[in-house]
Formats: C-alpha cells, structure tokens, sequence
C-alpha cells in the first residue's frame, strides 16, 4: 500500500496524501504525520550521522533506479525493497529532480505525470537563479560568534550547485587562523523574497491536484495565520487560481513594514488580508480555533466551501522543504566540499518548527545530518524546552527584528512529540491539552533522549545585530534578521563543541524584507533596530505600539537612516551592499493597499463570513 498519513491525536488514520492536503489539518485538531518515513538515500545514516532517528517503518523505496535518479510510479513509497538512491548521485541532480525524488514516496495517490507537472509550474523562472537554493560559503573563526571568509557583496549569482567564491581571505585572527566552513542556504529567490516560496510556490499545483482527485466540488478557502512571510507566499500562490479563496490573518504591528504592504497590496479577486488586533500566537490559535468549529464547518459546507490551510501544519507545505536540505548536501558534493557519506550540521533560524523538523525528516530518509541546530531568537520557549524537556508558553511574548521567529506555540513541535513518544496518540494528544489548559507540559526522558540530534540555542537581538555586522564586515555578504540569529547561534554551537562538520546555515528571507534592521547591524548602531515591545509596521518605520509614525526618513552620511523609515534604509543597504534591489521591493512602493480590515480576535470567525459574503 502507498503512503498514508494518520493524525498526532489518533482520531484520523489512513490518510492519503491528496486528503490530508486538502484537509489541512486533522478533525481532532491534531496535525498530520507520515504513517513511515521513507527510507530514500543509500550511504547515510549513521555514516558521519548521529543516527538517534531511528523512526518505526522506515522502509527503502522501490523503485529507485541504482544509478541515481528518482523511483518512479505511485509504488515507490510501497517500501518493497527497492534500490537506494546512492548520495553521491545526488551531485548530478538539479532541483526539480531532487524535489521529485524526495516528494515521490509521500505523495503515492499523485502520478508520475500529475507530480512532475507541479514541480515544473513551481520551481520556474519565478526564482531569480536557475540553482533555485544556491549556496554560499562563508568562514566561522573558532571559538568565535562572528564568521568571515567567502561572501555575495555584489557577486552574480552562481549557477545550479555553483558555490559562491571568496570575496576576502581574511578573517579575524588573520589569514591562516583556525575556522570553520559553514554554507548560507539561500531560500529567498522567489517571488515573494522569503523561503515560504520554496513549498507556497508548489502547494496550490498539490491542492488543485488533490481536489480532482477526490472530486471535491465545493470552493476551497484557504485559511492562514502568518508571523509576516507565510501570507504574502500563499497569496502569491493562490491569487485568482479557481475554485479558492484565501483569508489571511496577521498581527498587526508585529510584521515589519515590507511585509505588510505585500500582504495588502496584494492583488486577486480571491485574495483577503485582515489584521488582528493581537500576535501571531493569537492568529494562529484563532485559526485553529475555526477549523474545529463543527458549526463553522457545516455552514461552509452548506455554502459550498471547505476549508484547508497553508500554514506548515499542512503536510503539503512541510514535505516539499525537505527537498531543499537534500539539494545542499548536492550542492556540496558537487563542489568539492565532501564526499558521499560525509555528516553535515543544519542551522536553522527557528519559530513555528516546521523548517527544522523537513531537516529531521531528510535526517530519517537517510540523508547523513549530525546535528539540527535549533535557533531561537528572545522568544526562547525552543531553546527551554530543550535543555529542560518543559514546554511552557507562561511568558511574555517579546517583538524583535525578527518577528517570523517571534512565537510561543510551534506547532510543528506536535509532529516531533508524536515521533519522539513512539507514535502514541493519546500522550500526544494528552501533551497538547495541557498546552491549551495550563500552557506547559513535561516530555519523558524516552522521549528527549530521541531528540538528541538537535541543539537548541538562542540569540538575542544585540547578538544577532552583531553577527548580521561581522558578516558583512568580514566577508561584504548580508544576511537578514533572523538569518542573523541563526548565525549567533552557530557561533556559540562552535565556542562550546568545536565541531568542525561542514554546517548548512538556512537563510530564510531577503535583508531588503528588514533593510531597518539590517543597514542599523552594518552600521554598528548600539541603540536596538526594533526595541522589545514596538510596533514594526506603523506608518512606515519603527514607532511605539499605538503611538504616532515618525514620518519620512532620510538617508544619513555613511548610508545609515535618520528616522529608520524603511524605504530610505532599502537605498542605503543597496548603496552599502551593491546587492540589486529584488523586483518584490520594487513592486510595493507604489502599489496601492487595497485591504484595510482589521478585526479582534474574537471576531475572526465573522471576518470568515463576510469575506465569503456568508
């Protein structure tokens, strides 16, 4: 039997893929899960790996042609003994073919053809590089937080599995000193400058698919809380694609300003944005809160519409990010960096869980990952929970310059706790109640020793400012916000083990989406480029919650900006950086807003209604 998929709270079993897209999220609330985890890559595992993922029927696929390639036909997840695709084969392999190869086994109701076919619409000449994810090598020094060594400044991108080249030699401690290979993962070339595009550009092709599958004939409301990234991705997606409409919930003053003028200058008949009065936590249990409303439900059916989600509590988001981590390690081969079978590290800038957990997915499917490197930014609840196996959402929810890290509930953590307890429902089940009841939980040490491969780290925001600064000081390579956070956090993974493994460092969006932010780390302002507690997307630029905009800025001597107006901090990154301005910055500063509503959270449900003219 192919693949199916069953609930993290048990009510739901024997899912096909094509249905648990189309649902979103299971009936019982829970979240869906791999009933296997595909045994897809031969030399990996405990070849340079941890090999602590060890996950209940995790077959090899059939299928698999020997000499690299992907298994072909809706059989390959069946798990009846076929060929292994070898690491090294993956060096030969673009990113369609890798997509395809790690997609095939989940997606087993979705033909050859009908799979192929949404690939080829997704990853296209939307992405500005043909290598869709290039990588770009940069130096850590030991025993340091900052890195240097091989940068973008303004290089061209490189081609598919092209590593970008050294920019400077040197790095602090001088040129010999010891170091550290890390790679930038750049998941910020699509259309919407954030990796959400890698699985958002693919997931309305799987939803369409899955509809004609399973004959659905009602409209399809795609209903979705984003913390500033996820919304733009799925309205890009699902914009004016028949037969959906797409509601999007995000917190206002809690997304930078970019990030909201793509959302509501966002164009499609089909396409609604509202604003809650509240945080993502707010949005994203408001959400929740309506795909279990039995009565919400039935009235929609009646009306002719069911929903489904883009968030990555959809397994059509989540299976789809998998295939990028694999694609690195190609990448890596390719140029030379390490052999078929060597072990690599993953950072990977941490809020809501579902990036990191497609890198422990790729980890079981064989793919030779040592350590999942967990970063959290001043949102810590990740990096607590795992030095202490206690979840506990009682604290304050802090604004920072990165706010699609600033969450308190990662909902993509249900699926890990379900792995990690051995698939039992009902713990899982039980673990979330105590979330919804008391805000906390305790997991066993059966279960925090199975989720020995990740470190959890954090950063805050003076630290990660201060890794975005060494990053271009050093190496004239800029990275974003919560890229930042992720590379503070690889410097004190490296101060406390030394581990010299090549490390993949996931860039998760544009610096331009947080020019503010990011021309302030560069230039060395002390003073924070988004103080806990303001508002990041009131009239432009960073101003208290509640309080009046500051107005215009002005670009200052050295490329800084007067009043931090985000516009003129776009020019002064482009002035410091020579890297162009993406068409997505371009396009939103004279686009008109065309969506105003703003709403509490308890009248979210009614936003639902009018949207669909209910």
């Amino acid at each position: 039997m192919g693949m199916t998929y069953s609930s993290t709270r048990g009510m739901e079993k024997g899912v096909t893929a094509s249905q648990a897209i189309l649902k979103g999220i299971a009936s019982d609330g829970g979240l869906f899960v791999p009933d296997r985890l595909p045994r897809l890559f031969a030399g990996g595992g405990a070849d340079g790996a941890a090999g602590t993922v060890t996950l209940p029927d995790a077959p090899a696929v059939a299928g698999a042609a020997p000499g690299g390639g992907a298994p072909e036909g809706p059989g390959a997840a069946d798990g009846g003994g076929g060929a292994l695709i070898p690491l090294g084969a993956l060096a030969g392999m673009d990113y369609r073919e890798v997509a395809f190869a790690v997609m095939r086994p989940f997606l087993a109701d979705y033909t050859d053809e009908e799979l192929k076919g949404c690939i080829d619409k997704a990853y296209d000449d939307k992405f500005d590089t043909p290598a869709i994810a290039p990588l770009r090598k940069v130096r850590f020094p030991a025993g340091g937080s900052g890195s240097a060594g091989d940068g973008q400044g303004a290089a061209e991108s490189p081609g598919p599995g092209a590593l970008g080249q050294a920019r400077r030699p040197d790095w602090p401690g001088g040129v010999g000193a010891p170091s550290y290979d890390a790679f930038f993962l750049e998941l910020f070339h699509g259309a919407t400058i954030a990796f959400k595009d890698m699985a958002l550009s693919i997931l309305p092709h799987l939803l369409t698919v899955a509809a004609q599958k399973n004959h659905v004939g009602e409209k399809i409301v795609i209903l979705t809380a984003t913390s500033g990234d996820t919304g733009k991705a799925a309205m890009a997606g699902f914009a004016d694609v028949p037969g959906t409409e797409i509601i999007v919930f995000y917190p206002k003053g809690g997304v930078s300003r970019v990030q909201e003028l793509q959302m509501t200058t966002q164009k499609g008949s089909n396409t609604h944005v509202v604003a809650i009065e509240g945080n993502f936590d707010d949005a994203q249990t408001g959400v929740k809160k309506i795909f279990a409303d039995k009565g919400m439900g039935a009235l929609l059916l009646e009306k002719g519409c069911r929903l489904s989600s883009a968030n990555s509590i959809n397994i059509g988001r989540l299976v789809p990010q998998v295939a990028y981590y694999v694609y690195a390690y190609g990448q890596l081969l390719r140029g030379g960096e390490i052999e078929p079978g060597d072990g690599i590290n993953v950072v990977v800038p941490t809020g809501n869980f579902g990036n990191i957990l497609a890198a422990y997915f790729a980890k079981g499917m064989g793919l030779p990952i040592k350590t999942l490197i967990c970063a959290s930014n001043d949102n810590k609840v990740l990096f607590d929970f795992f030095q202490s196996g206690v979840y506990d959402k009682n604290r304050e929810f802090i604004l920072t310059d990165s706010p699609s890290m600033d969450i308190l509930v990662s909902s993509n953590l249900e699926r890990l706790l379900y792995l990690s307890a051995g698939r039992d429902a009902k713990l899982c089940a039980d673990l979330m109640a105590g979330l919804s009841g008391c805000g906390e939980y305790h997991v066993t040490p059966g279960m925090r020793a199975h989720m020995a491969d990740f470190w959890g780290g954090f950063a805050n925001q003076d630290e990660a400012g201060a890794a975005i600064g060494r990053v271009f000081g050093d190496n004239g390579y800029v990275i974003d916000t919560h890229t930042g956070v992720a590379a503070a956090v690889y410097g004190k993974y490296l101060a406390q083990t030394h581990d010299a493994t090549k490390t993949v460092i996931a860039a998760t969006a544009s610096p331009y989406k947080f020019s503010v932010s990011v021309v302030k780390a560069i230039r060395g302002t002390q003073q924070s480029a988004c103080p806990a507690g303001t508002d990041r997307s009131s009239g432009g630029a960073w101003g208290k919650t509640g309080g009046s905009s500051p107005g215009a800025g002005t670009p200052v001597a050295g490329g800084g900006v007067a009043s931090g107006d985000e516009f003129a901090s776009i020019e002064a990154l482009h002035a410091l950086s020579g890297v162009p301005i993406p068409q997505a910055i371009e396009e939103i500063k004279t686009a008109p807003v065309l969506h105003h509503k703003v709403c509490s959270v308890e009248e979210m449900a009614d936003a639902v209604k009018e949207a669909l003219g209910l």
